[in-house]
């Protein structure tokens, strides 16, 4: 008695004789539940029938079983094939139907592109080929953060996330994302398909994100709106790398630390001197540096070694650079740090010196508003607890990790 692979064929072959002759005998599918024989599939870049208990016999060649093979066959997401080869509904292309989504291609073209799970469910709610985002340009992609997924298509975008979902970003709103940076940018990834926006007699258009907004009217364009986030910066603490090369043998470092921003001064913190600290020794902190909306600043770091000095000497200084840097900032009219102002804080903390006390290290650098919400959305770890670190110090006078976590309040 034939097999459902063999029954299909025996229908085909008569209207389809380029499927051509077996190249394998009828196999099982490494699962052990489905079956599949290879064909010729001649001038068609070869032929197969695959079958499955669930989905029974259906045959795949050309375009859509390259796509499908490179994607690993039955276990790739989509898994096994629920229809012939057909037509698209637009009559523009060809598919095949799989349990978990399609494999589609358009005409005079010379890629197949799969789209599956939630993202098929999306397109297929608007109906396919047929709607206007119209035949997919890629297959299903990962996010450079590894937590979302999306296909582009001739009409639009379609992102998804675990807790957003899938969502369609088109148009002049999708180009004002693009333009952000993508789901990278300041606005994340979108919550809501396109909109029509109340009391614009349909004419006006907006996404939600989870960043903020984008609305769209004929008039005015795309125009966006941010959420503002509140998040504090800590300093949890430091490790000794390497200790100095004094005879001496005990260091006893202190460090100064704190932010420069636009916004409400912020205190710097002081450590106070630590006696006696050695290599691989670890001392925790928990020292607030700046609480307040996300947005560019400059965090800045001295580091001094105490041998005759006095260490609260330093204090009312370091705090008056901080406070230039506050003031330029206060000053600038866009949302980014210009070069200068974080020069000058570098130069303030280069001119900080005393007599008898060394400096072990310093550093003045920019934390953008998008690097400290990828530190908020970064699962912290070690110990001390960290979501960045600084490396400063040398050879002669010791070098210190420093430990900052970002936590959204």
């Amino acid at each position: 008695m034939p097999s459902a692979i063999d029954t299909k064929y025996n229908e085909l072959i008569k209207t389809n004789p380029w499927i051509g002759k077996p190249v394998t005998n009828e196999q099982a599918c490494p699962d052990k539940i489905g079956y599949y024989r290879h064909y010729e599939g001649l001038n068609h870049g070869g032929a197969s029938i695959y079958w499955h208990p669930q989905t029974g016999a259906h045959l795949i060649y050309g375009l859509i079983r390259s796509k499908w093979a490179a994607l690993g066959w039955e276990k790739s997401p989509l898994g096994y094939p629920t229809s012939d080869e057909g037509k698209a509904g637009s009559g523009k292309g060809r598919y095949n139907n799989f349990q978990n989504g399609t494999i589609i291609w358009k005409q005079n073209t010379s890629q197949a592109f799969a789209v599956y799970g939630r993202i098929y469910d999306k397109w297929a709610e608007k109906n396919w080929d047929l709607g206007f985002l119209g035949f997919p340009l890629t297959d299903e992609l990962g996010t450079p953060d590894g937590v979302g997924r999306f296909n582009h298509f001739e009409g639009g975008s379609i992102y998804w996330t675990p807790s957003t979902g899938a969502h369609i970003v088109m148009g002049l709103i999708r180009e004002a994302w693009k333009n952000q940076g993508w789901e990278t940018g300041r606005l994340r990834y979108p919550c809501t398909d396109e909109l029509v926006t109340e009391g614009t007699n349909g004419k006006g258009r907006y996404n939600l994100f989870e960043g903020g907004e984008i609305h769209w009217t004929p008039e005015g364009g795309a125009k966006i709106k941010f959420y503002e986030v509140n998040i504090e910066i800590w300093f949890s603490g430091f490790k000794c790398l390497d200790e100095s090369s004094e005879i001496s043998g005990s260091d006893e470092p202190y460090m100064f630390l704190g932010v420069s921003t636009s916004g409400k001064a912020q205190t710097p913190y002081e450590t106070g001197v630590i006696g006696d600290v050695d290599k691989g020794n670890v001392i925790r902190a928990a020292a607030r540096l700046y609480s307040g909306i996300a947005q560019d600043l400059i965090l800045a770091v001295v580091i001094r070694e105490n041998d005759e000095g006095d260490p609260h000497a330093y204090s009312s200084t370091f705090k008056s650079i901080l406070d230039a840097g506050n003031v330029a900032l206060g000053a600038t009219t866009g949302v980014t740090i210009p070069g200068n102002i974080l020069q000058l804080v570098s130069n303030g903390l280069s001119n900080l010196a005393g007599a008898g006390d060394d400096t072990v290290g310093r550093r003045a650098d920019l934390l953008t508003r998008d690097y400290l919400m990828q530190m908020v959305n970064k699962a912290e770890g070690g110990d001390p607890v960290a979501d960045f670190t600084w490396d400063i110090g040398n050879k002669s006078e010791g070098i210190y990790r420093l430990y900052f976590f970002v936590k959204k309040v």
